[in-house]
């Protein structure tokens, strides 16, 4: 008895976690694997010529490196038209014939016409701006490019932190430039009309770690202590702890604050002194799910020494710990030069949890060290989990994988990636990354557009530039002009526009039912165009009246409708998906007889009209005569028991008569009410 027991509970145990495996598989559906973009999957269009607005000398212009269209919260929108800009940090290096022009701004003109390639201006000319610092009169390093409402004014503003330079002080500095009423940064070709400066380095001047000055990000915006105003993450070093550091600026509503030296914002990343001139890069999501936002750090060697990210969890009041130090090297023994160029953040197979994915530009392309890109899955506490998935990406052979950016780019609703890619011995690209929940990645490649080739790396960011809803890429570029007796070059932004893609929505012919009669809502559908069959789409309900009735299952083209109260009930169907906006159709529901309103000022009309309080106040006194005569003759005639026979009587034919007969119906129009004169009998 007890062994038949125990191969009992076995099975039940064998069959309980099958079902829960079961579930789990269930709950993990595919999502779309490809990615659509506008003029064949090349670029729109290569605008003007970037840093023109100020030539020729005494300014200097140099190549745009690094890009920034959006923070963790969104978009930039320089001037409040409500369509997106971005602006990019210049390299810079010492210019003794004049000053350098640092930052370029590209304003997008709202454009939203299709894609069919050419110039389609979806930025106008850049305007370029000389970012002045304190303590140097050289020019110095500038690695990322930040954007964002840091000031509090209507529009976004734009800040640069300095690297260090050999020709001159390294200052460490945030120079932020905030925009102007009207928007913008003032007139171009001069210094932004309002600027702030404010230390990024506890201990500036004996930076190891610097920002890279190709375009990479190795600061970001954040509101770390949850008070809505935007803080700034920098990644640095310090030779004389051997340390790498997080410094966190927190911005006291106005302005980014210097960071003070040994301040609870710092937090140490281990340091290994054979990694010379590291690249640091940050990435920002909530790793942990206590609602972040933490940072990811990379910190990369140029030649030689180890790769490691450290994952720094928040606090919730901008103080960071780095639990976790991934040593990314090891992963790929025994070749040690990875070179990680680029981190991003986001949740990539759609489980919820963040994960980030680096370049690996470094690895030499034998089996299992492919030149590419590699994934590392969150684990939702903080974690990365090792190994990762490995995505090989050398479309030309020789080129280098160089900036990664995340992206909706199509309707999974998962964040998308996409990368810079410098061609080596053939031309320029962009890789698009997309994973299923199987964690399966599709690559996509993008040409640049036009007869010339395109060549270099630089920048890249994603955002949606037309407001149509799955995001756009603009990528930095150069591109070799033949001018016969030498090749020229210039600096690009390239756009690629999302494919367009509508939604229809239909809710059906209106319908009729009875009251507290559970009704499928019958007809629905939402039809996305062109057809996406991986598409997840986003179905709502709602009901007017929002009283009287309830609507089951609103999430789903069928629900069901049940009505307390007869009326006619709008009920509204909406349709959308993570590329497309909403689109909304309606159908009505008559439960019972609905009688036509009454409006102020209408009177009932016909016989109703002449009742008012006082009618039939006497009628009382008229049924008690009526009654009282008979009752006196028969008392009379025939003494008590004539009486009592009058009495019983009556009481018989009360009985017997219906009691619609001592009733009298009025009818004026439609509209019946009944008047019982029941009443006159008590």
């Amino acid at each position: 008895m007890r062994k038949s027991l125990l191969y009992f509970w076995n099975f039940a145990l064998i069959a309980l976690l099958g079902a829960g495996l079961f579930a789990l598989n269930q709950a993990r559906t595919l999502r779309a694997q490809t990615v659509a973009f506008q003029n064949s999957n090349s670029s729109c269009e290569q605008e003007n010529v970037l840093c023109t607005s100020a030539s020729p000398a005494p300014f200097s212009c140099r190549d745009a490196m690094s890009i920034a269209c959006k923070n963790v919260t969104g978009g930039a929108d320089f001037n409040g038209d409500g369509f997106f800009d971005c602006a990019t940090a210049n390299s810079h290096f010492p210019n003794t014939t004049g000053a350098d022009l640092d930052v370029s701004v590209l304003i997008n003109t709202g454009n939203t016409g299709p894609c069919t390639g050419g110039v389609v201006d979806q930025f106008n000319a850049s305007a370029d701006y000389e970012l002045v610092y304190s303590d140097t009169t050289q020019g110095i390093d500038l690695g990322s490019i930040v954007v964002g409402n840091i000031g509090g004014g209507a529009f976004d503003d734009l800040a640069v932190p300095s690297g260090e330079n050999s020709n001159s002080p390294s200052s460490n500095k945030m120079v932020t430039a905030f925009s102007v009423a009207g928007g913008g940064f003032g007139p171009p070709g001069a210094a932004p009309t309002s600027t702030a400066e404010a230390d990024w380095n506890p201990t500036p001047n004996t930076v190891i770690g610097t920002p890279s000055i190709e375009g990479q990000r190795n600061a970001a915006l954040l509101d770390c202590d949850g008070n809505g105003t935007l803080d700034a993450a920098v990644a640095g070093g310090d030779s004389s702890i051997d340390f790498y550091t997080l410094n966190i600026m927190l911005n006291d509503g106005s302005a980014l604050q210097d960071v003070l030296p040994g301040d609870d914002f710092d937090t140490t990343i281990p340091f290994d002194n054979s990694s010379p001139n590291p690249i640091m890069n940050v990435a920002v999501a909530d790793f942990d799910g206590a609602g972040g936002p933490d940072v990811a750090v990379a910190v990369s060697s140029n030649f030689f020494g180890p790769d490691t990210i450290a994952i720094c969890l928040n606090n919730g009041g901008c103080g960071y710990t780095c639990s976790q130090e991934v040593d990314v090297n090891s992963l790929f023994a025994p070749q040690q030069d990875l070179r990680m160029s680029s981190i991003a953040a986001g949740d990539f197979d759609g489980d919820g949890n963040a994960d980030v994915v680096i370049t690996t530009p470094g690895l030499n392309g034998t089996a299992g060290n492919e030149v590419g890109i590699h994934f590392f899955m969150g684990d939702g506490t903080g974690n990365l989990i090792t190994p990762g998935i490995h995505v090989p990406y050398q479309p030309t052979g020789r080129g280098l994988p160089f900036v990664l950016t995340t992206g909706f780019f199509n309707n999974d609703d998962a964040d998308d990636v996409a990368l810079s890619y410098e061609g080596g011995l053939g031309n320029s690209n962009v890789g698009v990354f997309v994973m299923d929940a199987a964690r399966t990645v599709t690559t996509t490649t993008l040409a640049y557009s036009g007869t010339n080739p395109v060549v270099d790396r630089g920048g890249i960011d994603a955002v949606d530039l037309d407001n149509q809803g799955c995001d756009d890429i603009v990528s930095l570029a150069t591109e070799e002009i033949d001018r016969g007796t030498f090749i020229d070059t210039e600096r690009h932004a390239y756009v690629f526009l999302n494919d367009v893609e509508t939604m229809s929505a239909i809710a059906g012919a209106d319908q009729v039912t009875d009251l507290e009669t559970p009704t499928a809502i019958s007809g629905a559908s939402c039809t996305l165009s062109p057809d996406d069959p991986g598409a997840v789409l986003n179905v709502s309900w709602t009901l007017s009246p929002a009283v009287g009735a309830t609507l089951s299952g609103a999430d789903t083209l069928t629900p069901t409708f049940t009505a307390t109260e007869p009326g006619a009930y709008t009920l509204t169907l909406n349709c959308n998906t993570r590329c497309t906006g909403d689109t909304t159709d309606t159908k009505v529901v008559t439960v019972g007889a609905v009688p036509p309103p009454f409006l102020p000022g209408d009177t009932q009309g016909g016989c109703l009209a002449s009742l008012t309080s006082d009618a039939g106040k006497n009628t009382k006194w008229f049924y008690a005569i009526l009654l009282l005569a008979p009752l006196a003759f028969f008392l009379r005639r025939y003494g008590r028991k004539g009486a009592v026979l009058l009495v019983a009587l009556t009481a018989a034919a009360s009985w017997a008569l219906p009691a619609r007969a001592l009733t009298t119906s009025f009818s004026v129009n439609t509209f019946e009410p009944t008047v019982d004169d029941s009443e006159y009998f008590t």
